[in-house]
């Protein structure tokens, strides 16, 4: 899951070439003018914004070609230049397609040259990640978001699901089409045609003619204009609708068309822009967050007289990153749900201590109880920026188990304070808060859902609900066939004393092990087999007390004292993945799809059934400190219409409708 990095030489301009494609990355008569005249005045973009002054939506720009990132920060400081009564509530969202992104170090040195851009700059070198690949999602600004898709943009417009945000606009900027004519081949510009809406607008520095062609095979409606500097000229093209669909294209190979969920679409009036969120946890949190980070009403219904009191509502949480040895679909969302939680912590810790960037240690043998991780394997993985090998003589006070001398280091991993990381997520104006409030059920209301009490009284009303409850799940009609398994484990409090504070990450092994927080270290948590058993017991806090000692050298003498402990259960599903995602109707689906009981190779068609307008964030385990903000930026995605942060795969891999095809396939219904 590492990118390769660009073979770059520098020239006396101090700008790059890559050697591999023998081509410039930018005009050396003045990049930021080619920038201007090519991609922001080709696709009309400042008067295009103008025309929609009063718009609610999102304006979507894709580039092949990222680059150094400078169209993306010229398009940037052009939509902040606009007047923000002019901007209203809309919304930027760019996505830039790039195999060979450039490393930190090169960015800083390149951007020198752009003074004018330096406060767009400043904010995108902040959150940047070019170490692995996959997609990365950054909310630069409250109306800004950036999505950087790393690997081959054929591959990675492939596996954009159709449900997906379609383009206002696209910048074709690759190297030249004689150097890399893959990035201009007719099968990319098909690709193109398919993720644009009808009129969106299309700009290259290329005219070249097997280039026009293959843009007018696809469905655009292509002009020459005026190049920029001492190119005669330019392309700029529209996508006609008609011409498109006339086109012959090659159908898609629906390898799993029950994972494809109704479209719901943008809701875009003030009635609809409302959802009721069941559950005050972190995957709550996150998902209330996400949605009213986009203009939209959320109303939270939490059981209980507290938020975080489930399994969020241990004392602290660590964030870390559960590692594969192969690079799997799993390994892959894992790996992208790590680094976007970093990117909601580090923004929460600007008006919060809520978050610590402590560094996490994981010892051999955690979280991979079922066989020691392979250093080299993780090596050639993952990259060392986000998880080194570490050896214990760096760790002369930990206790390294079972004769091994290694553990996994990873730096931006920490911790968090789990109620008032809840607290500043559920902060926004736009979320209510409602506790001691107890969902027992949901109906139906014509295009709305209807959140019941016990006594059959009506809680809330709205078209969308997502249960954020994972313990919950088997409470409503809906949901209650959805495999799910609970395991209560408890934490303890270990009083804390000076001379052990030089410790001041997480230590994950037998149990997690926190730094000193409000005098106290938490050492979380036992596992239970027996779900019901919900009380705390004096073997667990000893077993916690064990670990903590045989993890941390001469701890003895200053961990005799107990000050507490907690118990929280855990949602798990049976293959470790959550679910998150449109909540299946699984009567429905095992008579559309009863066929694979007989033949699992069986084909269709037609997508599944689900209940539309209901959504789950719910049995993220151990593991949903790391989890749920992604999920609930995903669930948000998908509920308003924009842009998506998961391709299918990975959206196929975390749908609650796995459970009813895989138990269909294997005759278990």
């Amino acid at each position: 899951m590492r990118n390769p990095t660009p073979d770059l030489e520098w020239d006396a301009e101090n700008l790059p070439r890559s050697k591999t494609f023998n081509d410039i990355y930018y005009s050396a008569a003045d990049a930021l003018a080619e920038s201007d005249h090519v991609f922001i005045d080709g696709n009309r973009l400042l008067e295009r914004w103008q025309q929609a002054a009063t718009g609610h939506g999102v304006f979507c720009v894709g580039e092949i070609g990222f680059g150094a990132g400078l169209n993306f920060l010229n398009t940037w400081h052009q939509w902040n230049r606009q007047p923000k009564e002019q901007r209203g509530n809309r919304q930027l969202h760019y996505i830039g397609f790039e195999q060979f992104p450039l490393a930190l170090s090169e960015l800083e040195r390149l951007y020198e040259n752009w003074p004018i851009l330096s406060d767009e700059c400043k904010l995108f070198l902040q959150c940047y990640q070019a170490a692995s690949r996959g997609w990365h999602r950054f909310n630069l600004a409250p109306d800004v978001y950036l999505d950087l898709l790393y690997g081959d943009a054929i591959e990675e417009l492939s596996s954009r699901s159709l449900l997906d945000g379609k383009m206002d606009a696209w910048f074709v900027d690759g190297f030249s089409p004689k150097l890399n004519s893959k990035l201009w081949s007719p099968e990319l510009f098909a690709l193109l045609a398919e993720h644009s809406h009808t009129g969106c607008t299309l700009a290259t520095y290329s005219a070249a003619g097997e280039v026009r062609r293959g843009l007018e095979a696809a469905g655009f409606a292509v002009t020459r204009e005026t190049g920029f500097g001492n190119k005669r000229h330019m392309l700029t093209a529209s996508l006609n609708q008609e011409a498109f669909d006339s086109k012959q294209k090659p159908a898609r190979q629906l390898t799993g068309p029950w994972f494809l969920t109704p479209n719901t679409g943008p809701k875009d009036t003030s009635d609809e822009k409302h959802a009721v969120i069941i559950g005050a946890g972190i995957a709550g949190a996150c998902c209330a967050h996400a949605l009213a980070k986009r203009h939209w009403q959320v109303t939270v219904l939490e059981r209980t007289q507290q938020i975080a009191a489930g399994a969020t509502g241990i004392p602290q949480l660590a964030l870390r990153l559960r590692l594969f040895q192969q690079a799997n679909p799993e390994a892959l969302f894992h790996l992208q749900a790590y680094l976007y939680a970093i990117q909601l912590y580090a923004e929460i810790s600007k008006t919060s201590a809520a978050w610590q960037q402590s560094g996490v240690l994981q010892l051999p043998g955690a979280l991979n109880k079922a066989g020691v991780l392979n250093p080299n394997k993780i090596a050639e993985l993952y990259p060392s920026e986000i998880v080194r090998l570490a050896s214990s003589a760096e760790f002369p006070d930990i206790k390294f188990p079972d004769g091994n001398n290694a553990g996994y280091w990873f730096p931006q991993g920490g911790w968090g304070d789990a109620i008032a990381v809840c607290e500043s997520l559920l902060g926004h104006k736009r979320i209510d808060l409602q506790l001691n409030t107890e969902v027992t059920t949901l109906v139906r209301d014509g295009s709305y859902w209807l959140a019941l009490d016990p006594g059959a009284n009506r809680l809330a009303r709205a078209p969308i609900v997502i249960i954020a409850a994972g313990d919950r799940l088997q409470t409503f009609e809906q949901t209650q066939e959805l495999p799910l398994q609970t395991s209560p484990g408890q934490s303890s409090l270990v009083e804390s004393d000076n001379a052990l504070d030089h410790i001041d990450f997480v230590i994950s092994g037998a149990r997690s092990i926190f730094p000193p927080f409000n005098n106290h270290r938490t050492v979380s948590a036992s596992y239970r087999q027996q779900p019901d058993h919900t009380e705390t017991r004096d073997e667990d806090d000893a077993a916690n007390l064990h670990a903590f000692n045989s993890t941390i050298a001469g701890s003895e003498k200053y961990s005799s004292h107990l000050a507490g402990s907690q118990v929280a259960v855990r949602a798990n599903t049976p293959d470790r993945v959550p679910l998150v995602g449109m909540a299946p109707d699984i009567p429905a689906m095992r008579i559309q799809y009863a066929g694979l009981a007989r033949n699992a190779q069986q084909q269709y068609s037609e997508p599944g059934s689900y209940h539309h307008g209901l959504y789950l964030s719910a049995a993220h385990g151990s593991t949903g400190f790391t989890s749920s903000p992604l999920a609930g930026e995903y669930l948000a995605s998908l509920i308003t219409g924009s842009c998506l942060p998961l391709n299918q795969q990975l959206m196929n891999l975390l749908n609650p409708a796995r459970f009813v095809i895989q138990d269909l396939k294997k005759q278990r219904i």
